[in-house]
This record gives structure tokens, C-alpha cells and sequence, in this order.
């Protein structure tokens, strides 16, 4: 089972990417979950389409490790409209 934390964790570090992206300039407070609402409000699925899942070989004879991230197609998304946000050209 994936933890509540992780998930946390790990959207904590896609907003700090996306707010990387912006500098020196600033997201609109919320930006994140407001671009995460208008993805899924698009037909797109949280957890199918947000989400990226993975096993990677641990070493160990049989063993792995599940590895969980944004997936592209949301890190797309969430990029785009941060530029589009920003006044920033996308091609």
C-alpha cells in the first residue's frame, strides 16, 4: 500500500519543480492542485494518468522495488500551463 506521505512527498517535489521552472517569478498560490483539477476535469485519470508506477530490480534474487512518480504526460500538462501562466512562450 502507498502511504498518504509518500504521495505528499512526492507532489511536494513536483511543485517545488514547477515553482523552479517560474523563478524569479511566482505560481499563483494553489496552482499545482488548480492544474491537477482542470487535468482530471479533461477526462485524464488521477491515478492512471497522474501517477507513474514502476518495478526496478533490487539485486536480490526475485526482489523489486515499486518506484512511483509523476508521470509525463501530467509533468507535460502541469508545464504547459505553468508557461501559460507565466506569459511564457510554448511551442
Amino acid at each position: 500500500m502507498i502511504s498518504d506521505e509518500l504521495i505528499r512527498f512526492l507532489w511536494d517535489g513536483f511543485a517545488l519543480k514547477l515553482e523552479e521552472l517560474a523563478a524569479p517569478r511566482r505560481l499563483p498560490h494553489g496552482f499545482a492542485e488548480a492544474t491537477l483539477s482542470h487535468f482530471c476535469d479533461e477526462g485524464f485519470d488521477l491515478f492512471e494518468d497522474v501517477f507513474a508506477c514502476v518495478t526496478a530490480p533490487t539485486g536480490g534474487a526475485g526482489k523489486h522495488v515499486l518506484v512511483l512518480s509523476i508521470s509525463e504526460t501530467f509533468e507535460r500538462y502541469a508545464t504547459s500551463a505553468a508557461k501559460d501562466c507565466l506569459g511564457m512562450i510554448t511551442h
